[in-house]
């Protein structure tokens, strides 16, 4: 039997590579292995007794995504770098791609795209806790989305990060990914990959720059945080602990914090111990600070492969926090880290995203939500809510709100709705004398304001919901943090 052909590998894409071996088969059945190292695609002759079959191997398709395409985006596929820090036991996605494009205008997309298969049949990842992937790019916010076959109207999983112009290697854990919440919700198995797509986060109509390589759903050097600091009173010195995954993968992880907004960063030493189910658990030590610090902190782990990743995963640009305050307050959310919930477990989605042509778009970077809205058409509205899960809040009596606005002037409306599912909508502008500005300002609204109705033990979720009444219809607004206080 005369086994030949051409492959090509991942780091070398334009060069075809002949291959041929003449074998002898023994009665039955027989497994001849072809070794291609870094195996890009194949193409495999296989002939003997004047018969003669042709098969193609290959590990997916890059594409461009997004149906607002236009002349000006651009997909191109380089000469990948060597790929021997890739974990054997990972599930990797050969190849990498580079996209020069221009954002689109609107809610509309655009990115990149790299199938499983190249059929574009469905994959099983559900063994693996992470997407592990390197990137650059220009600073454009970029939502990863896992697309799988069960979902029909393109609510994918996603999560958000933003690429920096220096190459970096990001690990996302699998569990961090959550639905944007315009569609129909999906329990997220992992059986049914079938891409992964890099869109834009922002419609802007600026330039989205992203390079891509060495992609692997991964169990390899994942932290997981399981306890992380609580805004309270406490001026004591208070520990944080992770969970790595398949611990042997790190070299070292260092702990760092600031006390001055992030302007600069300390180093505190983590120690690792194995315990006796195998996992390893790494911990940390933050100085105890006094009342009225605001400590902002993220782990960076150094790899054996000599690569360094971080959680948050856009640290320091994203964080975990904490304030040390003795005032009478309930954190909401501060869009910190990388959980999928807010500071009390609720989820967070939007609403009327399609139903009524508003367009809305949400994520979280850099420690604040960003929403990007569009709502010019008569009738059109659009919202962002997250849960408060029956919240008894009757010893609270206002919920404040930090905000900025783009450019200023932007409009919206503030929302609580309680177990009858009676929700009142109080305009900002009742509440900021001088209007929502493109600089930080604390947004304070009393709950009284709210209205008697309004059932203040049983509070289910917050809103933030845009008019087509308000001026200006189109715009962005940025929440830094929510809360309810007493006075």
């Amino acid at each position: 039997v005369q086994i030949h052909g051409t492959w090509r590998s991942q780091t070398d894409r334009l060069t075809l590579q002949p291959f041929a071996q003449s074998v002898t088969l023994a009665a039955g059945t027989t497994n001849i292995p072809l070794t291609f190292p870094g195996l890009l695609d194949a193409t495999i002759y296989v002939e003997s007794n004047g018969f003669a079959d042709k098969v193609y191997a290959g590990s997916g398709l890059w594409f461009v995504a997004g149906p607002d395409q236009s002349n000006a985006d651009k997909l191109t596929l380089g000469n990948c770098r060597a790929t021997d820090g890739i974990d054997k036991q990972d599930l990797f996605l050969a190849g990498c791609a580079d996209l020069a494009a221009v954002t689109p205008q609107g809610a509309d997309t655009i990115g990149i795209g790299r199938t499983l298969n190249p059929n574009g049949m469905p994959v099983d990842v559900s063994p693996y806790q992470a997407l592990r992937f390197w990137a650059k790019g220009n600073g454009t916010p970029v939502r990863v989305l896992l697309e799988t076959a069960g979902i029909k109207d393109a609510d994918y999983y996603q999560a958000v990060f933003v690429p920096t112009n220096e190459w970096q290697q990001y690990i996302l854990p699998l569990s961090h990914f959550r639905q944007r919440g315009f569609g129909e919700t999906s329990v997220y198995t992992g059986r049914d990959v079938k891409a992964v797509l890099w869109l834009n986060a922002e419609s802007n109509g600026q330039p989205l720059a992203l390079s891509l390589d060495q992609i692997s759903f991964t169990n390899t050097g994942l932290l997981s945080p399981t306890t992380l600091a609580e805004s309270n009173s406490d001026t004591t010195a208070r520990t944080v602990s992770f969970v790595a995954t398949e611990a042997s993968a790190i070299a070292q992880t260092v702990l760092y914090y600031s006390l001055n907004e992030g302007q600069s960063y300390q180093a505190a030493a983590m120690n690792a111990t194995r315990a006796t189910d195998g996992q390893t658990t790494v911990q940390g030590q933050l100085p105890g600070q006094p009342l009225g610090t605001d400590v902002r902190y993220y782990v960076e782990v150094l790899h054996v492969n000599g690569y360094r990743s971080r959680m948050p995963i856009d640290a320091p640009r994203s964080y975990y926090r904490y304030q040390i305050d003795d005032r009478p307050t309930l954190l909401v959310d501060d869009f910190g880290g990388e959980r999928p919930l807010n500071r009390i477990g609720g989820n967070s989605g939007l609403f009327n995203e399609l139903t009524h042509g508003g367009s809305l778009t949400a994520y979280q970077s850099a420690q604040q939500l960003v929403l990007d809205y569009q709502v010019d058409q008569s009738d059109q509205y659009a919202g962002y809510y997250t849960e408060l899960k029956g919240l008894h809040a009757e010893t609270y009596t206002t919920i404040d709100l930090l905000i900025r606005g783009a450019a200023g002037g932007e409009q919206f409306h503030v929302g609580l709705r309680d177990g009858n599912g009676y929700e009142p909508r109080l305009s900002v502008g009742d509440f900021l004398p001088g209007g929502v500005t493109s600089t930080w300002q604390w947004i304070q609204i009393p709950l009284a304001s709210f209205g008697k109705q309004l059932d203040r033990t049983d509070l289910h979720s917050l809103s933030l919901t845009f008019y087509n009444t308000d001026v200006p219809t189109t715009g962005r607004l940025y929440v830094a943090e929510i809360r309810l206080t007493t006075l």
